[in-house]
C-alpha cells in the first residue's frame, strides 16, 4: 500500500513537473516571437510575428463578385494598354490613403463619375497605401496606419486590404505603388493596376515583382539622369508648353509663367531645360525586363520563402512623371518614348502620362496643365497614349503632417498629408475634357482609316 502510494504521489509530481515545463516553454517562445534577440552585431532588436497572408486573407476575404471586377478590370485595362480598346484610363485619386473614411467618401463621388464616362474612360481609384520618401517621414498607411510614427505593420495590413476591399464594392478597380515586395501578397488579389515607382524603377527585385503580377505594371521614369536624345532645343520646349491653349502663358526670359483660371494662382516654371527630364530608357529597360519570365524568391500564402517561376507581364508599361529638371508630358517627349518603346519591341498605348511629381513641379495647378496638353494631343489623334494618373482628394493642396506631433483632430478632412492635390470638382472637370479628347481621337482615327480604305477610282479610257 505504502509502496503504491509512493508511486502515485511520485506519478503526480512527474505530471506536474511536465505541465510546468510546458508552460515555460510556450512562456519562452511566446517571448522568442514577441520578444527581443540578439543580433550578431551584438545589438538588441525587436520583433514581433506578422500574420501569414492567408490568415489575413481569413480575415478579410475577397467574395467573388470582387474577385470578378479586379479581373474584367485588369482585362478592359490591358486591352487600352495593347490598343485593342480606344477609351483611357485613368488613375485618379488620393497621393496616399491616409483616411479611410475620407477615402470611401470620395469612392462614393467618383464611382458616380466613373459611370458617367465610362464609355471613354476606365476610371481606376487610386489607392496608394505605401510612400516612398527620399529622406524620412510617414510612410503610408500600411506601415503607420495611425499616423503617430509607432508604425503597428500588423494592423497597417489589416486596414490597408480593408480599404481595397472597400474600394471594390463600391464598384471602383485600385491602383497602387508596389513598394516592399514582401507587402505584395497581402494585397495583390485585391489590385486593378500597379506601377513601379521613380526611386525603384531600376531595382531587379522590382523589375521581378512586376514579371510576377497579373495585373498591368507601368514603371515610372527615374527623377534624374536627363535623355541623351537631343530634343535639346528651347524651341521643341517652348513649343510643348504653348500648345496647351490656356487662356495666358507668358515668357520671361527662359521661364514661362501658367496663369491657372482654377485658382487664380501663377505657376512658374523657370530655367526651361534643354534636355529631356529623368531618364525615360531606366523605364523602358524595366518594361523590357518585367516583359521576360525569371524566377524570383518570394513568400507563399503562408508566409513561407519559395522560388517562383514568373511567366513575364505582357502589359508592362512606361508612364512619364516628369523629373528634377522639369516636366516630360509633351509632346516631343512621347514621340521620343513611343521611339523608344517600338525599338523594344512594344506597340499599342503603352504610354501613362503622370500629370503630378516632377509634370507638376508638385503643384496642384500644374496638373491641370499636364492634363490639358494630354488631352489635346488624344484629341489630335495621338494612339501612343495610354492614360493618366491625376492626385485627387477632396480639398484641394496639401498639409503637413508629423507622425507623433500633428494631432489627428486638428487635420482639415479630405486634404492631403503627402502631395498636394486637385480637389474634386477640378477634378471632374478634368476628366470631362479627356473624355471629349476621347471622342475627338476615335472620330479621327475612324476618318484616317476610312480614307485608307478608300481606292481611288481608274479615269474611264476613252474611246478611239
Amino acid at each position: 500500500m505504502q509502496e503504491g502510494g509512493a508511486r502515485r504521489r511520485n506519478a503526480s509530481a512527474a505530471c506536474s513537473c511536465t505541465i510546468i515545463a510546458g508552460v515555460l516553454c510556450l512562456l519562452l517562445s511566446v517571448w522568442h516571437l514577441n520578444g527581443t534577440a540578439s543580433s550578431p552585431s551584438g545589438l538588441e532588436r525587436s520583433f514581433k510575428r506578422l500574420q501569414s497572408p492567408a490568415e489575413l486573407f481569413r480575415s478579410f476575404p475577397l467574395p467573388f463578385t470582387l474577385k470578378r471586377l479586379v479581373n474584367e478590370s485588369r482585362a478592359e485595362a490591358a486591352a487600352i494598354l495593347q490598343g485593342r480598346d480606344d477609351r483611357l484610363i485613368a488613375v485618379v485619386g488620393p497621393c496616399s490613403i491616409h483616411d479611410p473614411e475620407a477615402a470611401r467618401d470620395y469612392a462614393r463621388r467618383l464611382r458616380e463619375v466613373k459611370v458617367e464616362f465610362e464609355e471613354d474612360l476606365l476610371i481606376i481609384m487610386r489607392t496608394y497605401l505605401e510612400k516612398p520618401r527620399t529622406s524620412v517621414g510617414w510612410r503610408g498607411l500600411i506601415s503607420d496606419p495611425d499616423l503617430s510614427g509607432a508604425e503597428d505593420l500588423g494592423r497597417g495590413l489589416a486596414l490597408g486590404r480593408r480599404v481595397l476591399l472597400d474600394m471594390n464594392a463600391l464598384g471602383l478597380p485600385t491602383a497602387v505603388e508596389f513598394l516592399d515586395p514582401l507587402v505584395a501578397p497581402y494585397i495583390e488579389d485585391a489590385v486593378t493596376y500597379g506601377s513601379i515607382g521613380a526611386r525603384t524603377v531600376e531595382s531587379p527585385i522590382h523589375r521581378a515583382l512586376a514579371a510576377s503580377l497579373k495585373m498591368p505594371m507601368g514603371f515610372k521614369n527615374s527623377r534624374s539622369g536627363p535623355s541623351d536624345a537631343v530634343l535639346g532645343r528651347a524651341e521643341t520646349y517652348t513649343k510643348t508648353w504653348h500648345t496647351l491653349q490656356l487662356p495666358t502663358v507668358r515668357r520671361i526670359g527662359r521661364a514661362l509663367v501658367v496663369s491657372c483660371n482654377a485658382s487664380s494662382q501663377e505657376l512658374e516654371l523657370a530655367d526651361a531645360p534643354l534636355v529631356s527630364p529623368g531618364d525615360i530608357q531606366d523605364a523602358v529597360n524595366a518594361a523590357v525586363a518585367a516583359s521576360a519570365p525569371q524566377k524570383k524568391l518570394a513568400p507563399d500564402s503562408r508566409g513561407r520563402v519559395r522560388i517562383v517561376q514568373a511567366d513575364g507581364n505582357p502589359d508592362s508599361h512606361i508612364v512619364l512623371r516628369g523629373g528634377e529638371d522639369g516636366p516630360n508630358f509633351g509632346e516631343a517627349f512621347v514621340a521620343e518614348a513611343k521611339e523608344r518603346l517600338n525599338k523594344a519591341g512594344f506597340r499599342g498605348a503603352q504610354i501613362m502620362i503622370d500629370c503630378s511629381h516632377g509634370n507638376s513641379r508638385k503643384k496642384y495647378e500644374g496638373e491641370v496643365v499636364a492634363c490639358r496638353s494630354v488631352a489635346d494631343q488624344v484629341a489630335a489623334g495621338n494612339t501612343a497614349i495610354g492614360g493618366v494618373l491625376i492626385e485627387s482628394f477632396l480639398v484641394a493642396g496639401n498639409q503637413k503632417l508629423e507622425p507623433g506631433v500633428t494631432r489627428l483632430q486638428d487635420l482639415k478632412y479630405g486634404c492631403s498629408v503627402t502631395d498636394s492635390c486637385m480637389d474634386f470638382n477640378s477634378t471632374k472637370d478634368l476628366l470631362r475634357e479627356l473624355a471629349t479628347a476621347v471622342v475627338a481621337r476615335r472620330a479621327k482615327v475612324s476618318q484616317s482609316w476610312k480614307e485608307a480604305g478608300t481606292k481611288p477610282q481608274k479615269a474611264p479610257v476613252p474611246h478611239s
